[in-house]
Parts: C-alpha cells; structure tokens; sequence
C-alpha cells in the first residue's frame, strides 16, 4: 500500500480565485489513493542514489478540466539547483506526473483538484 505520495489541496493562482470548491467538497479518501496509486506506478525512483530515501520532494500541480496535466513544477528550486541527487529524485517526481496525465479524479470535482501539489517520498519504497 502506498505510503509515500500524500496529496494536499493548495492555493489556487490569482486568476483561478474565483473557481475555488464550494466548502464542505472535497476529495474522498478513496479518491486520493486513487490518485496516489496511478502516480505510484508512474514513478521510477532512482534507487541506489546516496540518502535518496531521506528526500522529499512536493510537484504543484494545474490539471485541466479535462484531468490532464496543464503544467506541473518542483516547489524546492534551491535545492534542485544545488543538490545533484535532490535533482535526480525530483525528475523522476515530475516525470512521473507527467506520465500519468490524465488523471484518476472525479471529474465533478474539479475545483477540488485543479490546483495540487503531490509529495513524493521513497522511504516506504526502499
């Protein structure tokens, strides 16, 4: 069971303000482990990198409607700009949403999840 990949809702940008969900919507928990699942068996984690199961690294996510992927980035750049196996690990992350897109979300939930950002942990991976 996947451990290692939590999703949490964030902020939308200024333009999207206006289409934030309704209070009291939001994804189920089976919804999520939907989510975490697909993303799961997207990512290939760079096994053998040193201290790579002591890393995090979070991918903010804009999904369209449609649930593909409009753009996703790596929260942490400093440390992608400065930390080799940081790096690794964090390409691997935004290949694996990349790869997944579309995504397994309810589709009447967009407000919900149009804005995401999804942490990959391999610790439990190892």
């Amino acid at each position: 069971m996947l451990k290692n990949l939590e999703v949490s809702k964030q902020p939308p940008p200024p333009q999207e303000a206006a289409q934030q969900a309704p209070i009291g919507e939001k994804m189920t928990m089976s919804e999520e482990d939907a989510l975490r699942s697909q993303l799961e068996q997207c990512w290939d984690v760079p096994i053998g990198a040193k201290d790579v199961e002591n890393m995090t690294v979070d991918i903010a996510m804009v999904i369209n409607p449609d649930r593909t992927l409009r753009e996703a980035h790596i929260v942490d750049t400093s440390r992608y700009n400065s930390d080799t196996t940081f790096q690794a690990l964090a390409d691997s992350a935004l290949r694996a949403v990349q790869r997944c897109s579309p995504f397994e979300v309810p589709p009447d939930k967009y407000n919900t999840w149009n804005t995401t950002t999804v942490t990959f942990n391999p610790k439990d991976m190892m």
